[in-house]
């Protein structure tokens, strides 16, 4: 016999723990428009080689990296146009490297004098 309208089933008890409190840290995911990682390719003497990947977010059309120098200069460059002031690194893409949907990657390299100590801080930005 079936009283109250239900329908006979197994009722599921309430739960017995509360719930957990949010976590407290920010997430880790890289947030904005692209981000870039600088490295080290090769070093010799005065000079080295570096290799910076740009990635993007979201769908960008182009984009901007910069960093700080750290006394470093740099002598060329390819697949970025790249130019300095007053110790501060800006590469800016190629018209056939700017266009990236999120999730896709470019790069770009260059060769310079006097390496940095460590990687720079590098800021990327879609342009």
């Amino acid at each position: 016999m079936n009283i109250g309208g239900g329908d006979g089933g197994p009722v599921d008890p309430p739960p017995t723990e509360e719930p957990t409190d949010p976590p407290t840290e920010e997430p880790t995911d890289p947030t904005g428009e692209c981000v870039a990682d600088y490295r080290i390719s090769s070093q010799w003497g005065g000079g080295f080689s570096g290799n910076v990947t740009v990635t993007a977010q979201e769908d960008i059309n182009g984009w901007t990296v910069s960093w700080d120098s750290g006394g470093g200069t740099v002598a060329q460059a390819w697949n970025a146009i790249v130019s300095e002031n007053d110790g501060r690194v800006t590469a800016t893409n190629v018209g056939y490297n700017g266009t990236l949907s999120a999730g896709q990657s470019t790069s770009f390299g260059f060769t310079g004098a006097n390496p940095p100590s460590g990687t720079p801080e590098v800021e990327c930005a879609a342009s």
